[in-house]
């Protein structure tokens, strides 16, 4: 019985998945987020280049200086702004990601996906088909999650190979 409830949710899951995608019928869904995923990655990536280039313009400058204990000095200068503008770049780049974080069960990965519609598919199953909700179903239904994450892995991959998504 628990093998058929785990192997239910992992195909709800990989279904739901599967008709995300692009050209799918609920591709729309998925298609704002994950395009504005790839704009704030752009738009990151290219303000680290931008800093990693004038840091690097900076750095032949500072090359150019004779005294080597103003040269050390500026170096020294140059390694700290550098290191404070990447730290400013990555918590910008991590506070606008948070919001598709939370959506990663929702919409965004399979995997994440046993987390909310496994669950609803378990329990599903076990108050209108069997019957049976309990207190006892609670170690069971997180070991069914986590048993459904394995399996959404493995019919991801074979699907992947069958090229049926990217």
């Amino acid at each position: 019985m628990i093998i058929y409830t785990i192997l239910l949710m992992s195909l709800l899951c990989i279904g739901v998945f599967v008709s995300m995608q692009e050209g799918m019928i609920l591709a729309f869904l998925r298609e704002p987020v994950l395009n504005n995923i790839k704009a704030i990655e752009e738009r990151y990536k290219i303000e680290r280049d931008m800093s990693l280039t004038e840091y690097q313009r900076d750095k032949i400058n500072a090359e150019k200086i004779i005294d080597n204990e103003s040269r050390e000095q500026t170096f020294n200068e140059l390694r700290a702004n550098y290191k404070q503008q990447q730290i400013v770049i990555d918590q910008c780049e991590n506070a606008e990601l948070k919001p598709t974080f939370l959506l990663k069960p929702f919409i965004i990965c399979v995997y994440c996906f046993a987390s909310f519609w496994g669950s609803i598919v378990f329990w599903s199953l076990h108050y209108f088909v069997f019957k049976d909700i309990t207190y006892d179903l609670i170690p069971v239904w997180i070991i069914s999650v986590f048993i459904c994450v394995v399996f959404n892995a493995v019919f991801d991959s074979v699907l992947r190979k069958l090229n049926v998504y990217e």
